[in-house]
């Protein structure tokens, strides 16, 4: 074997080399990044504050939104929607379990009402509603919008951030839904007019900043008509 002969076997062992190390070097690198820890710093870091949707006690991210960064980001993801759980009381659990790689994680919802109360004997429409939110609460579970069933509105950051003013955009709780509830009953409101009064179209579509104010409407209601009530009675004992 001449020379040149002998420099050209010895570069294209040096090329097989090379290439073997970028092989396997490639190889590692696509290991590495679907572990847990690699895959959660991924998907946490992504700020979901510009695709929540807001109804009721309940905050929601776009499912067709949050899949689409799923695939972008992990395109070999697979999710299974498994059986549903029939409770005694007729409402219905969903379960969703996803699985990124060697990862796989289980979530699962109930078929609920924008009050964030079961719903007994759910719909065809409801169930696959909360199918698709249950498919992005398990999300978080991976990292991606964790932070919004914390009830926090905008992804952890390394800088300090100016808090929040309040939370008066916010739906009322359960316990002021209640609350407006019986002041309805005992003021003799017609719920449906109340609603109309407030441009809401539920009573649990009130929001915080106007919970005082419907709540001393309805207290005036009803001292008008303690009074009517009473000019009523004297009337009649005059006559």
């Amino acid at each position: 074997m001449n020379p040149d002969q002998l420099e050209e076997v010895v570069q294209l062992q040096q090329k097989r080399q090379d290439l073997f190390e970028k092989a396997q070097k490639e190889a590692l690198e696509s290991h590495a990044s679907m572990t847990p820890a690699f895959i959660w710093d991924v998907l946490s870091k992504i700020d979901c504050s510009k695709h929540i949707e807001k109804k009721g006690n309940l905050t929601y991210l776009s499912w067709a939104w949050a899949y689409g960064i799923m695939m972008d980001n992990y395109p070999e993801m697979q999710f299974y929607i498994a059986d549903d759980e029939v409770q005694q009381d007729g409402t219905i659990l969903v379960n969703v379990i996803v699985t990124i790689g060697d990862m796989t994680r289980k979530m699962w919802l109930p078929v609920m009402d924008n009050r964030n109360k079961p719903v007994a004997n759910p719909n065809a429409f409801q169930i696959n509603t909360t199918r698709m939110r249950c498919l992005t609460k398990c999300f978080a579970l991976f990292g991606l919008g964790h932070y919004i069933y914390a009830g926090e509105d905008l992804p952890p950051s390394d800088e300090a951030e100016p808090e929040a003013d309040s939370d008066a955009d916010c739906a009322i709780t359960e316990d002021q839904y209640d609350e407006i509830n019986q002041l309805i009953e005992e003021s003799g409101a017609d719920s449906d007019k109340f609603c109309q009064f407030l441009g809401v179209e539920d009573i649990g579509d009130i929001q915080q900043k106007d919970f005082k104010a419907a709540c001393d409407a309805l207290i005036d209601k009803y001292r008008a008509n303690i009074k009517a009530k009473i000019k009523a009675g004297k009337t009649d004992e005059s006559e």
